[in-house]
């Protein structure tokens, strides 16, 4: 159960896949065409540097909150006892899984800021933040999902309610050798 708990991986490989291909994207825009989205933006350039602050501002806090809170084991217990009543499957790895979607999926909201600041500032330059933060948030958001996934392994089986492997009633340690002779 616990590898199957560990590591689901197929999110964070869609992420990083989808930030190489809009990075590439970007790179091979013609440049007559970024002039001309600059030219024709709707924003003064005070306007649009504060529209880029508060993109940035956006994506900074978006990967705090899911990195801390999201992320945490707190939210993936009441993600395991909506999945518990639920009865499909296992559980456990569902509750992962979600972790690991849930990360990936904030990762790439970032990239939705850096092309949302591209269009609105009409430079390249800025749009090169959103990628390094998405990127960093992939790293760190493996990292922390994969504590998650590991804590969720270690939960009791839903089935086993508190009891032993061996189906044996649980005995406190005190308890235990001071039954009768």
């Amino acid at each position: 159960m616990e590898d199957a708990v560990g590591r689901w991986r197929l999110p964070f490989l869609i992420a990083a896949t989808l930030t190489v291909i809009v990075c590439s994207a970007v790179i091979a825009l013609p440049d007559t065409f970024v002039v001309h989205l600059a030219r024709s933006r709707r924003l003064t350039d005070s306007q649009a540097g504060w529209a880029y602050g508060l993109l940035a501002l956006a994506a900074a806090g978006q990967a705090l909150y899911t990195g801390f809170v999201v992320l945490s084991e707190r939210n993936a217990a009441r993600r395991l006892e909506r999945k518990i009543a639920g009865g499909d499957g296992d559980p456990r790895l569902a509750a992962a899984r979600g972790v690991d979607a849930d990360a990936a999926t904030a990762s790439i909201l970032t990239l939705v800021y850096g092309g949302a600041a591209l269009y609105l500032t009409g430079g390249r330059g800025g749009f090169w933040l959103f990628p390094l933060i998405a990127v960093i948030q992939l790293a760190w958001y493996y990292r922390t999902s994969g504590a998650t996934a590991r804590w969720l392994a270690l939960q009791a089986d839903p089935g086993s309610e508190g009891r032993p492997h061996d189906g044996a009633p649980y005995t406190p340690p005190l308890a235990r050798g001071s039954g009768p002779s």
